[in-house]
């Protein structure tokens, strides 16, 4: 405030009845108004995860890692035995690099009139809420959750989260361009389960996913209704 920065705000009234609240209020002053209008830098000059952890630990599986931040554990690469650290360190470095290289990518949906995306979510305990997304560079930084502690010794989960081109719908990736070049995704029919018999050296011919009956007919009608 000595610098004329900032000014405090005088106390105010609530508005739910509940008298004079004492909070201290502060806004910028046209002072800084004008220092910040001399930046020369753009949001994509901003590095907001500057030594961010990305390799995340939680106590338990968590499929949407917004759903209970609480499960995060926080570890200490002291605690981890020389096996663990080494695998944890390669991990890091791994996404390290490819953090490093998504920062330096311009990644954008050009039909999109805003920097922001807007949509309800459909599953979860927040299903039908508004979620607001970035779509700029603040909003590119990709961690790797594991799953049930160190018990686990980081078998259990491994999944890639947080990039905002996995928070929105599938319809909206089709329009990602990467580098001002459109992009194509590729749909792996029956992804894990020809995965699971490459393994056992088998392959599968038809579609696994069509158990030829009505499994459990009070459930679902139709054989499109137990394949979805």
């Amino acid at each position: 405030m000595d610098a004329g920065y900032v000014e405090e705000l005088p106390y105010f009234h609530s508005r739910a009845g509940q008298g004079r609240s004492y909070t201290t209020r502060i806004r910028h002053t046209e002072a800084l108004r004008q220092l910040f209008s001399k930046l020369t830098i753009d949001l994509h000059d901003i590095d907001t995860h500057t030594n961010e952890e990305c390799i995340i630990l939680r106590d338990k599986y968590v499929d949407d890692p917004d759903d209970d931040i609480n499960r995060k554990i926080e570890y200490k690469d002291e605690e981890l035995s020389s096996e663990q650290l080494a695998l944890v360190n390669t991990m890091r470095d791994q996404l390290s690099s490819y953090n490093k290289l998504l920062k330096h990518t311009y990644i954008d949906i050009p039909s999109y009139k805003l920097s922001t995306f807007t949509r309800i979510k459909k599953h979860g305990k927040y299903a039908g809420r508004k979620q607001v997304i970035s779509l700029g560079p603040d909003n590119k930084f990709v961690t790797r959750v594991f799953n049930e502690g160190l018990a686990a010794n980081w078998k259990r989960g491994g999944r890639f989260y947080r990039g905002w081109w996995q928070q929105i719908d599938k319809e909206d990736r089709t329009r990602i361009y990467i580098n001002d070049k459109p992009t194509l995704e590729v749909d792996f029919k029956a992804f894990h389960p020809n995965l699971l018999s490459n393994e056992l050296g088998v392959r599968l011919l038809d579609d696994p996913y069509d158990l030829g009956e009505l499994v459990l007919p009070d459930v679902v009608t139709s054989k499109e209704q137990q394949r979805a």
